[in-house]
C-alpha cells in the first residue's frame, strides 16, 4: 500500500509538471504573466512569449517569482531582435514603386503626362534635362508641336514605355535641334549623346520625326514612325545606332546624312558608322528610299525588312563623291515590296572608291537588284550568297566603271551579260585584270 501511494504521487506530479510545459531543466514556455505555481528549484524559468517577459523562481517551496533583468538571459528565450529592415522606396500617387511613376518628387525622371496638348510639358522636360540630366519619362500619349532642343541638351532621353506621341499637323516634325551656325560650331554639337526608345510618333508626309543633328554614340531603339516624310534624318551623327525601328507609310525611312549648315561638306560633317538593325521600312505607294547613306563611311544595314508597296531606292549608298567615304556593308535583308523598286534594291552612285559587300539578300518580287557606278573607277563590289532574286524584266544588274565579285550566289547562278540591264562588265581573267570588270564563283555543285 505504501509502494502505491508513492508511485501515485510521482504520477501526479508528473502530470503538474507537464501541464505547465515544464521540459528537464525546469523551463516553463507558454506560461502568460506571472507564474503562480510552485518551481522544484530555484532559478527556474518561466517564458511569456505574450508579454515578451522572463520569469525567474526564487524559492523552491513556495510560488515565489521575479522578472529576470539580465539581458542575455532574456535574449537567449525571448531571441535578438532584427536589424530593421528596409523600408523600400515608397509609392507615389498609388502606384507601386516598381510601376511607372505619375508624378515627379525624387524620382530620377523628368516626367511629362500626356493631356493632348503637352508643349509646354515636354518643352519644360527638355529645358530641365538640360540642368539635371535627369531622362525624360513619358505616361500616356503625348500631343505636340515641333519641339525645339537647344545646343546644350547633351544628354538627351526620352523613354516612353509604348505611348504615342503625336504631332500636330502644322508642325514640321516632332523633335528638331537647334542649328549650328558653321561647322566650327557644329564640333561643339557633336558631343551631345541622344537616346530615344519605346515610343510610336504619328505624324504626315510632310514631316521629319526626329532631325537632332550632330552627335556621337547615339541611339534610336524600339521606335514606331506612322506616315511621315522621313521617320529619322541623322546628319553629322557619328557612329549612331538604329535599332528594332519601324517606319510604316513613310516616303522615306532612316537616312544618315552629312551636316547642312555653313562649312559642312562631305569630308567633315559625316555620319560614319551609322548602324541600322533589325528594323522594318513598310513602304507607301509614293515610297523613296527605305535606308539612305549620304557621303557616310562604314555604313551598315543588317537584319531588315524593306516591304509594302513600292521603293525608288530601298538601301541607297550615295559617296557624294567624297574621298574618304570607303566602305558600305549590307548584310541579310529581306525585300518584298508587291510593286518592286524603279530604280534598284540597292542603289550606289557618286562613289570615289572603296568596298561595299553585300552578304545575303532575299527578293520576292521583280525589282533590279544594284544599280550601281563608280566616279574614279575604283569602286569594288562583293556580292555573296544571295538565294533568290525575282529580276526585273530578265535583268538583275545595272553597274558602270564598277568592278564586282559574285560568290555564292544560287540567284545569280551561272552569270552572265544577259542578266546586266545596259552595258555589262566583262568576264576578269585573272587577277588585275582591270576596271570595269567581275569574276563569278558559283555554288560547287
Amino acid at each position: 500500500m505504501k509502494k502505491l501511494k508513492l508511485l501515485l504521487i510521482a504520477i501526479l506530479s508528473l502530470t503538474i509538471q507537464a501541464s505547465f510545459g515544464q521540459n528537464t531543466r525546469d523551463e516553463y514556455f507558454n506560461v502568460t504573466g506571472k507564474p503562480t505555481f510552485t518551481a522544484p528549484t530555484i532559478r527556474a524559468y518561466s517564458v511569456d512569449y505574450t508579454n515578451k517577459q522572463v520569469w525567474r523562481s526564487t524559492s523552491k517551496t513556495t510560488p515565489q517569482w521575479v522578472l529576470e533583468t539580465d539581458q542575455n538571459i532574456i535574449n537567449m528565450y525571448l531571441g535578438v531582435p532584427g536589424a530593421k529592415g528596409d523600408p523600400g522606396t515608397p509609392g507615389r500617387d498609388g502606384v507601386c514603386p516598381s510601376c511607372p511613376p505619375t508624378s515627379g518628387g525624387s524620382f530620377p525622371y523628368n516626367i511629362v503626362i500626356g493631356t493632348g496638348n503637352d508643349d509646354a510639358a515636354m518643352a519644360a522636360a527638355i529645358d530641365a534635362n538640360v540642368q539635371n540630366n535627369k531622362p525624360i519619362y513619358l505616361v500616356g500619349n503625348v500631343t505636340t508641336g515641333l519641339i525645339t532642343v537647344p545646343k546644350n541638351a547633351f544628354r538627351l532621353t526620352i523613354i516612353g514605355y509604348g505611348s504615342k506621341w503625336n504631332v500636330k499637323s502644322s508642325a514640321s516634325g516632332a523633335l528638331k535641334r537647334t542649328t549650328p551656325s558653321n561647322n566650327s560650331e557644329a564640333n561643339e554639337y557633336i558631343v551631345a549623346r541622344f537616346i530615344i526608345e519605346g515610343i510610336e510618333f504619328v505624324g504626315s508626309q510632310n514631316q521629319v520625326a526626329l532631325d537632332l543633328g550632330a552627335s556621337y554614340m547615339s541611339a534610336y531603339r524600339d521606335l514606331k514612325f506612322d506616315g511621315f516624310l522621313e521617320a529619322i534624318h541623322l546628319r553629322f551623327a557619328l557612329r549612331t545606332l538604329i535599332e528594332n525601328c519601324e517606319a510604316v507609310n513613310c516616303v522615306n525611312g532612316f537616312l544618315a546624312d552629312m551636316g547642312n549648315w555653313t562649312g559642312a561638306d562631305n569630308a567633315n560633317s559625316q555620319s560614319n558608322h551609322t548602324t541600322m538593325v533589325d528594323c522594318r521600312a513598310y513602304m507607301p505607294s509614293n515610297g523613296q528610299v527605305a535606308y539612305g547613306f549620304y557621303a557616310a563611311s562604314g555604313g551598315v544595314v543588317r537584319d531588315c525588312i524593306i516591304e509594302g508597296f513600292v521603293v525608288s531606292k530601298g538601301i541607297d549608298f550615295n559617296g557624294r563623291n567624297s574621298n574618304v567615304v570607303k566602305d558600305f556593308t549590307i548584310e541579310n535583308v529581306h525585300f518584298e515590296c508587291v510593286n518592286g523598286a524603279t530604280t534598284a534594291f540597292i542603289n550606289i552612285e557618286s562613289f570615289a572608291g572603296g568596298t561595299v559587300t553585300i552578304n545575303k539578300a532575299f527578293g520576292q518580287h521583280p525589282a533590279m537588284f544594284l544599280k550601281a557606278n563608280s566616279t574614279s573607277g575604283l569602286g569594288f563590289v562583293d556580292i555573296s550568297n544571295v538565294p533568290w532574286w525575282v529580276a526585273k524584266n530578265g535583268k538583275f544588274f545595272n553597274t558602270s566603271n564598277i568592278t564586282l565579285n559574285f560568290k555564292y550566289n544560287e540567284a545569280f547562278r551561272g552569270i552572265n551579260a544577259s542578266m546586266w540591264e545596259g552595258t555589262a562588265p566583262q568576264l576578269c581573267g585573272g587577277s588585275g585584270c582591270g576596271y570595269n570588270k567581275y569574276t563569278a564563283t558559283d555554288i560547287p555543285r
